[in-house]
């Protein structure tokens, strides 16, 4: 919950938000519970007070209107839920953790037209992934298999060299321009 709050306070005034959370205890305590609380004084039905009084009083004062809240399964292979889980564990456990590989995080390119835009230069042995027209690089297993899980109709692959990845590409019907 302290995550949705500090994201929002991030939101601009005036500027709409949308809410992604596996969290059904966020999703359905600003939602569905949050109204009857208020109304209660926070106190639940059996009288017992809300726990997290005020980070809920904290959430429904930067919520209303603008902020759409969804409800995403968890562990399910959605990619950026997967990428949230992981940093929250990381900071939950006080470990320091890399937001961004600038040498190397996922590089995407837009097939459009059908013919790839020259293939951005990657060390190898790297995971390809190719869904919908789009090319998905990757330095690591866990990362690819995040990326991959429970998505239909996407194709990866290992690839240990320049050589394999031009012939992986071409098997699957990608031509670079380069």
């Amino acid at each position: 919950m302290t995550a949705v709050i500090e994201a929002l306070r991030k939101i601009p005034d005036g500027a709409r938000a949308v809410v992604h959370s596996d969290s059904a205890y966020v999703i359905d305590g600003i939602t569905r519970y949050i109204q009857k609380w208020r109304q209660n004084g926070f106190l639940k039905t059996d009288k017992t007070p809300v726990g997290n009084q005020d980070l809920w009083e904290a959430l429904d004062a930067l919520s209303g209107p603008r902020v759409e809240y969804r409800k995403v399964p968890a562990h399910a292979g959605n990619r950026e839920n997967e990428c949230a889980n992981d940093i929250a564990q990381t900071f939950s456990q006080k470990k320091k953790i890399r937001l961004r590989d600038e040498a190397f995080d996922v590089e995407t390119a837009s097939l459009a037209s059908g013919r790839l835009p020259p293939l951005p230069r990657v060390r190898y042995p790297v995971y390809v992934v190719f869904e919908k027209g789009a090319l998905e690089f990757y330095r690591e297993w866990e990362k690819c298999r995040m990326a991959v899980e429970g998505r239909r109709g996407v194709r990866y692959k290992k690839c240990k060299s320049a050589e394999e990845l031009a012939f992986t590409l071409e098997n699957w019907g990608v031509r670079s321009t380069s």
